[in-house]
């Protein structure tokens, strides 16, 4: 026993894998960079940053940052969006932007959802008093009395969104969109208005953006700007001047003074009040929209669209501190023009070097869901309208679907097709200039994606991803919707597209499907794909290409496999995939843009169809993993293999290919749901050939 044992062992020690070098790879390009900076709190000597590539910590007064991140997803988002941030000692509490609320008790070392509101409206600001937790969201206010394992809707009299939560004593006051500002008096069990001079016009009751406390003063911002009270929101003094009609986002306060971050069409900054908030003069940052400010002992740290600044002579002077902050989450990616253009956050940025350098275009001031380009003109979804640029996306016009989150936009012959967050489906007939809502049939959900495929009768379909019931077509210039469902066993699909007559759709969690007659049916075609968390999809000449929350993949024979094509990548949560000229783009969840020739990518896929020039098996991916991985090997020529797996002690669990197997490259998917964490080998005899390897089971 102890001589086969050691021979097993020599085996495993012994043998490697002669693999050719990588000829080439995905390069990084340069930007975009800066996170947006949602929420900022501070907790001892921690600053805490929500972005929207996480939740970030600073330990210098925000000079470097690390991210805080483990635990912290969301199904399709591998790192949440972090929107609100709460610290209470060593207990930090995170909303995310689309759903999801976290706790950390160990200073944000690592995070555990209580409860799954993945379905809830995006949390907007977050508040505690006594044992409850307060979340306002996008349509309303919950409460929860225990640490978020459970939730109620809060009594606020009206419906709206929750923009701004602020404690006082005993008291909590709730700034809303668009029934302005309440207050509860018994822990958000009733509430009561406190608008009494709020506002200019009696009869127009707006948006209360953000709450501050100086001593026993009450400040507001507004769409109008600063307001102040001195009796606990009885009523309210406007404060005239400069700050009139400034949008005021945040407050902080540091010694005797108030600050107010502020955003504006052409970009904001810091102000500073002296007097209680009764005046204000400017304090830094021109032409920044400053999301959120706080003031930790003597420094202040504003957060903004493109990252973190830091100031510690009172806003005088303003430092970028990005270190340890990711670029933003490349949403979205559209080529035009002799251009590429990328969304990221709430602005847009455009190369004309095929992504050697990346410069702002300009913004329109939200965040940036989808793109596409035509000719001169690009068109941007956000989640506030739909807006057109003639000039390269210099500047931005509405579109006219305001107060509208438009998740999706494609062409279709001559026209532009939009879809929201609720179903809605809108055409336009001149470059985005105007539009006109058209369709029936498509369920109230938020619409992933729109894109148009050739019928196989002729002619062409529209086909759109509904977030929660599957993919739907219209064969009719988007008129009317058809569920098309049958084999799509997910609810939740993320992306489409179509070689000939051949329609490759992914999803979140359940990988990828084909179908080869207009979507009627569908069948799973996920062999090879190591990730089942599909976020984007392009067409690669004759291949399709997916990105993942776990890399890139390939496939040349219409979807039916994947190669794994994420080498150099730092990154491999991609989120969004695109084509211009000669070159391939990928925009990454943290890393930014990445970019690699057409000719080498389809070069990866056509490995696919060469026959192997010798024997080898290669490294499992993912490694580690749990519960399942994809083992590849390669055969020159017919032959009997076997493949299977070993414990640490040399003892034989599993056996995955025990017979004779044609010439090629093979990919076996191996699920160690039944096995214990830990170290296993995987041991491949093709004739006479042998080969092992390690693997890491890790739950």
């Amino acid at each position: 026993m102890k001589t086969t044992k050691c021979g097993f062992w020599a085996a495993m020690i012994a043998t490697t894998l002669n693999t050719q070098p990588v000829a080439s790879q995905w390069t990084q390009t340069n930007g975009p960079f800066g996170e947006k900076i949602n929420a900022l709190a501070v907790a001892g000597n921690q600053v805490i940053a929500g972005t929207t590539g996480g939740v970030f910590v600073s330990t210098d007064h925000g000079v470097t940052w690390s991210g805080m991140n483990t635990g912290l997803s969301k199904k399709l988002f591998p790192v949440l969006n972090a929107s609100a941030v709460l610290a209470a000692g060593d207990t930090v509490y995170v909303g995310g932007r689309f759903g999801g609320f976290f706790v950390s008790h160990d200073r944000c070392k690592t995070w555990i959802e209580p409860d799954s509101i993945n379905d809830w409206p995006g949390s907007n600001t977050l508040a505690r008093l006594g044992n409850r937790i307060f979340l306002g969201g996008d349509q309303s206010l919950f409460v929860s009395s225990n640490e978020g394992r459970s939730w109620d809707m809060s009594a606020i009299p009206q419906l709206a969104a929750v923009n701004a939560l602020l404690v006082k004593d005993s008291l909590i006051f709730a700034g809303t969109l668009p029934g302005g500002l309440f207050v509860s008096a018994d822990t958000g069990r009733t509430w009561a208005d406190a608008n009494n001079g709020l506002f200019p016009f009696p009869d127009v009751v707006i948006d209360v953006l953000s709450l501050g406390l100086e001593g026993n003063k009450l400040i507001t911002g507004t769409l109008y700007g600063i307001s102040v009270s001195t009796d606990n929101g009885g009523s309210w003094n406007p404060v005239a001047g400069a700050m009139y009609g400034v949008l005021v986002a945040a407050f902080c306060v540091q010694g005797s003074s108030v600050y107010a971050g502020t955003i504006l069409p052409g970009g904001g900054g810091v102000f500073v009040s002296t007097d209680g908030g009764g005046s204000w003069t400017g304090a830094g940052l021109d032409g920044q929209n400053v999301n959120c400010i706080a003031a930790e002992d003597s420094t202040l740290i504003a957060g903004t669209d493109r990252g973190i600044f830091v100031s510690t002579d009172h806003g005088a002077n303003w430092a970028d501190e990005l270190e340890g902050l990711f670029p933003p989450r490349v949403v979205a990616l559209a080529p035009g023009s002799g251009r590429v253009y990328a969304g990221a956050g709430g602005f847009i940025f455009g190369s004309t070097d095929e992504g050697s350098s990346w410069a702002m275009c300009g913004s329109p001031y939200q965040t940036v869901n989808s793109l596409t380009a035509i000719g001169d003109t690009v068109i941007a979804g956000t989640n506030g309208d739909v807006f057109r640029s003639t000039d390269f996306g210099l500047t931005w016009t509405s579109g006219g679907l305001t107060h509208q989150n438009i998740s999706a936009l494609t062409e279709y012959g001559s026209n532009l097709v939009a879809a929201n967050s609720q179903g809605a489906i809108y055409q336009s007939g001149n470059s985005g200039g105007t539009w006109t809502p058209i369709g029936t049939g498509m369920p109230s959900d938020s619409v992933t994606f729109i894109v148009a495929a050739p019928s196989v009768s002729g002619g062409s379909n529209i086909f759109a991803g509904a977030w929660g019931d599957g993919i739907y077509m219209s064969s009719d210039s988007g008129k009317t919707w058809l569920a098309m469902k049958t084999g799509f066993t997910s609810r939740y699909p993320t992306c489409l597209a179509s070689i000939g007559s051949v329609l490759s759709a992914g999803s979140a969690g359940n990988g990828m499907f084909i179908s080869t007659d207009n979507g009627s049916h569908w069948q799973t075609s996920s062999a090879g794909l190591a990730d089942s968390n599909v976020t984007s999809i392009a067409v690669v000449g004759s291949y399709f290409l997916v990105g993942t929350n776990g890399g890139a993949f390939i496939s040349s024979n219409s979807g039916s496999t994947w190669v794994k094509a994420s080498d150099g990548l730092v990154d491999n949560h991609i989120a969004s995939v695109a084509l211009t000229g000669s070159t391939v783009f990928l925009g990454t969840q943290s890393k930014g843009i990445w970019k690699r020739s057409i000719s080498d990518v389809t070069a990866i896929g056509s490995q696919k169809d060469e026959l192997p020039m010798g024997f080898g098996l290669y490294q499992n991916y993912p490694n580690p993993f749990n519960p399942s991985t994809t083992i590849r090997y390669a055969l020159s020529q017919r032959t009997e293999v076997t493949l299977a797996i070993f414990n640490i002690l040399g003892q034989h669990v599993a056996t995955l290919v025990n017979g004779e197997v044609d010439a090629g490259y093979h990919d076996v998917r191996f699920d160690g749901s039944a096995l214990a964490s830990g170290v296993y080998f995987y041991r491949l005899q093709a004739g006479s050939y042998v080969d092992t390897k390690q693997l890491v089971i890790l739950r």
